[in-house]
């Protein structure tokens, strides 16, 4: 007989939870109920009654995550936040206790009303003034590009850039190397080599100082020359 994923859920819930007391000898497979009613799967300590559902390690979901809160429903103009302890929390803004949380999509887009990216100087360290003429050597010098997704045969051009290219121009801080595996590592004419089983990234975000910068440079420039031709229109 082939038994339903629930009735497994069932028995194994039956079995070992929720529990009088800790018995890590009952774990099936790391996972256990603890005696707060809480599915901890990878550890045998209980983060508390707050957390239902606990894991200690990575994680893959095949589908869709949905997080919910009938605080957040109730305050709907408040952040939603994944805090350290990886709950929904909603706001004002946990920033004490924001652990960092990744969002990885390699082949999928991801999609959002609004988004917003912390700026706050109070969390920022060696700062300074970005170079004009480096932001001005990454405008002239960064070629964009329209393609096609190897992945997405008929799906729609793209633009943008190559992350090679920026490597190459002197910017690898806007880069960022993500597992990829079974890609192929090559070899540029010029030597450059993208390695095997990594994929490089794009800050793109990162780009937008850049631009303005420039665009800072090229009004300053607009003014001076509208100040000359008014200077010569006066001297006639």
């Amino acid at each position: 007989m082939v038994m339903s994923v629930q009735d497994a859920l069932s028995r194994l819930i039956g079995l070992f939870g929720p529990q009088a007391s800790w018995d890590p000898t009952k774990l099936y497979g790391n996972l256990m109920v603890s005696p707060a009613g809480n599915v901890v799967i990878g550890t045998t300590t209980d983060a508390g009654t707050s957390y239902k559902f606990q894991v200690t390690g990575n994680s893959l979901i095949n589908g869709g995550l949905y997080v919910a809160s009938s605080t957040f429903a109730a305050n709907l103009a408040a952040y939603y936040a994944f805090t350290s302890g990886g709950e929904g929390s909603s706001g004002p803004y946990p920033a004490a206790s924001v652990s960092g949380l990744g969002v990885y999509c390699p082949t999928t887009r991801v999609v959002s009303l609004e988004f917003d990216a912390i700026s706050d100087r109070r969390a920022k360290r060696d700062i300074k003034e970005m170079s004009d003429s480096a932001c001005l050597d990454f405008v002239e010098r960064a070629k964009s590009y329209e393609y096609r997704w190897k992945h997405l045969p008929e799906g729609a051009v793209r633009f943008g850039f190559m992350a090679q290219d920026i490597a190459k121009l002197g910017f690898p801080n806007l880069l960022k190397l993500t597992p990829d595996e079974g890609l192929e590592a090559t070899i540029d004419e010029d030597g450059f080599e993208s390695p095997k089983d990594i994929r490089f990234a794009v800050e793109y975000d990162q780009v937008i100082p850049i631009h303005t910068s420039v665009l800072r440079q090229l009004l300053a420039r607009v003014c001076a020359l509208e100040s000359q031709v008014a200077a010569l229109a006066g001297g006639n």
